[in-house]
């Protein structure tokens, strides 16, 4: 689950901790209602606003792992087989990675090698 920014009318910052699939479903045009306040994120893009909690960059979104968008559904069941289910979408179709050890094991599931990876 990652952590979003969004701002007020009067420039509080409000962190908010979602999934991205609730992202997708509860902001809209950059706005999200949240306890009774209206609040605009703070970026733009499917992964608007993530704070990273972890050095490595986590939560990430893996461009080279993408599927297309209508193949999305057909992807998290293939991903619940081959035990790496969870796995979460932007919604242009790219899996989310949510620590090390969840990038490694969608890898191996999925049997992708990258040669330029530091660690296999």
């Amino acid at each position: 689950m990652a952590k979003y920014r969004f701002k007020n009318q009067s420039g509080t910052v409000f962190v908010v901790k979602m999934t991205a699939s609730e992202y997708h479903e509860r902001v809209k045009d950059g706005k999200l209602r949240h306890s009774g306040e209206t609040l605009r994120a703070i970026d733009g893009g499917p992964l608007a606003g993530v704070v990273s909690t972890n050095p490595s960059n986590y939560p990430m979104a893996c461009e080279s792992l993408a599927v297309d968008r209508e193949n999305i559904a057909e992807r998290v069941k293939e991903d619940a087989r081959l035990g790496v289910g969870g796995t979460e979408y932007t919604r242009d179709g790219r899996p989310i990675m949510r620590d090390k050890s969840h990038y490694r094991a969608y890898r191996q599931a999925y049997r992708v090698h990258f040669r330029n990876s530091y660690y296999g």
